[in-house]
């Protein structure tokens, strides 16, 4: 992710684009970031990427957010369901060369604990649950503040999935 100022600077719209600017510019992430493939190892290996510096911050949470918002960093490493994506006019740059992997969300349970029905219900949530639905809930629950369970009922009714 890039402030839009950035990418309009820059003219950013895929992680390719920052090859002539990266080593002018400051990354920040979770720590980990630093190390792994799907973090600044990939970015120079796949994109020969090599930034001016990188800033450990917190996992896609409010120190990264507010870095980036600041200035503290030019790109930043966010989940795509992070509500401030939008909230701040955050630019996702397009992982044009599939550096990062797909995170889709995934129910976890014991088959031989499941019903049919169980296995209907998560079958049915899967296919109406996309990424903007779950940014908008997360955005319900993180910025508006609203109760977990009250989101999750009421997106279920809304979906035609809850009674």
């Amino acid at each position: 992710m890039v402030t839009s100022d950035t990418a309009t600077k820059y003219s950013l719209k895929k992680i390719s684009d920052l090859g002539p600017v990266a080593k002018n510019l400051v990354i920040g992430s979770a720590p980990e970031f630093r190390t792994r493939q799907q973090g600044l190892v990939g970015l120079q290996s796949q994109y020969g990427l090599t930034f001016k510096d990188f800033k450990p911050l917190d996992n896609s949470g409010p120190t990264t957010i507010a870095a980036l918002s600041q200035g503290d960093v030019q790109v930043a490493d966010l989940y795509s369901t992070t509500p401030a994506i939008k909230s701040n006019n955050f630019v996702v740059l397009d992982d044009d060369k599939y550096l990062f992997g797909v995170q889709n969300v995934t129910p976890l349970y014991s088959k031989a604990g499941l019903t049919q029905a169980g296995t209907d219900a998560l079958n049915a949530v899967s296919a109406k649950l996309d990424t903007a639905t779950l940014t908008d809930l997360m955005k319900q629950v993180v910025t508006d503040k609203k109760d977990v369970s009250d989101v999750a009922k009421a997106w279920l009714t809304t979906a035609g999935l809850g009674k």
